[in-house]
């Protein structure tokens, strides 16, 4: 399978210091389960050399006025983490320029590392959220135009995610009963930012997939148009006994479309899984019987295109 994620390219961040040595990660993509802080704090704290302990996320907040859109299409990691990269960079171009006032020293001799702008070659150094703190300062006796609260924008074009999945089914043709006994994928989503949260979703969305194939279906009754599968009672979703254990690899082939080579990831399970399993039912019919029907493949469907078969 080949899918493409994104779509809508335009993303921001911000970060800002509101004191102590505490960092704001601002964001305007919303987490709905993605696991978001999960992801971009720790990249965070890793890229500026402080502990992720010592960073906020804060998320969906219309105030902080910024850019972007919602956590659809696969989108979320490919441009916040663009969108880091862009405001961190920003962030610390600022911080060098207030570092060299403050520690008396020509711009070109500030380095930042390990959560500290330094002279090079020196025992001189601050910290950034010492740096922070005396910028905010700064600015309020109007010596800079700005601290180091710091908020940009990235357009991060598409990712085209792609990998292989296989379903393999055992029909008994007599009841049309479906039993899904093995399913493999290797998927490529670029860069992983987090393998453990990556496997989670493509766990999640494949059964999502699995179960739109198997037994999801919306039922409205024929007189009056009542929907009759309207709770968990009569909708079938999959449960953990009705999906074998899955065998997941991940495959890594970095995007050239952002700084981190990130491609989505969220919806590969269910653009895959779908059609794996009924492909899988398809060529386990006998003589193509099953080659064109409609999801759910329900054992009331398998049953006729059996006997269809068995009557060719």
């Amino acid at each position: 399978m080949l899918e493409h994620a994104g779509g809508v390219p335009l993303e921001g961040t911000s970060l800002s210091f509101p004191g102590g040595e505490r960092l704001l990660l601002g964001l305007n993509v919303q987490s709905t389960g993605q696991g978001h802080a999960t992801v971009f704090n720790p990249l965070l704290a890793d890229w500026l050399g402080i502990k992720a302990e010592q960073i906020e996320h804060r998320q969906g907040d219309s105030a902080m006025e910024i850019a972007g859109y919602a956590s659809v299409g696969s989108r979320s990691a490919m441009t916040v983490s663009h969108a880091m990269i862009k405001t961190v960079e920003a962030m610390l171009a600022k911080g060098k320029a207030i570092a060299a006032t403050v520690l008396e020293a020509a711009e070109s001799d500030i380095e930042y590392r390990g959560g500290r702008f330094s002279v090079v070659g020196t025992d001189r150094a601050i910290s950034l959220f010492d740096l922070a703190a005396r910028a905010k300062e700064m600015k309020k006796r109007g010596e800079i135009a700005e601290d180091l609260d710091t908020k940009t924008n990235a357009e991060t074009p598409l990712t085209f995610p792609n990998g292989c999945h296989i379903a393999e089914v055992e029909i008994d043709p007599a009841t049309g009963a479906l039993a899904l006994v093995n399913y493999a994928a290797v998927d490529d989503c670029g860069r992983p930012l987090n393998t453990m949260i990556v496997e989670g979703q493509t766990h999640g969305a494949i059964a999502q997939g699995l179960g739109q194939a198997m037994m999801e279906q919306a039922v409205f009754d024929d007189s009056a148009g009542q929907l009759v599968t309207g709770s968990f009672m009569d909708y079938a979703m999959p449960r953990a006994d009705d999906l074998p254990l899955f065998k997941d690899a991940i495959h890594a082939v970095p995007a050239r479309t952002n700084p981190l080579g990130v491609k989505g990831a969220g919806e590969a399970g269910t653009t895959a899984a779908i059609a794996a399993l009924m492909n899988a039912i398809a060529d386990a019919v006998p003589a193509g019987a099953g080659a064109h029907m409609d999801m759910p493949a329900t054992p009331e469907k398998i049953w006729h295109a059996c006997q269809q078969a068995q009557r060719k």
